[in-house]
């Protein structure tokens, strides 16, 4: 059996701490809407997509990375 190394680059992993960041941009986004301050409200939910996309990227990666390892160990098993 061929074991095979994940291909997922070193990179920051996703903390609770960003999750909760761009919740709080969320929050400040509609504060900002509510008062009509488009300029400010579309800055600040920049602030939210960029962490929100971070993770969504890690998250896929590492689905990739699992369906790669088990599409191997599907192969490699022998047909019974």
């Amino acid at each position: 059996m061929v074991r095979k190394k994940p291909t997922i680059p070193p990179q920051r992993i996703p903390t609770e701490a960003e999750f909760y960041l761009a919740l709080d941009f969320a929050g400040l986004t509609g504060a900002a809407a509510t008062a009509h301050l488009w300029a400010a409200a579309a800055l600040l939910g920049a602030g939210v997509v960029l962490p929100a996309l971070h993770i969504v990227e890690q998250c896929m990666a590492a689905m990739a990375t699992i369906g790669s390892a088990v599409g191997t160990t599907q192969r490699v098993t022998p047909d019974g």
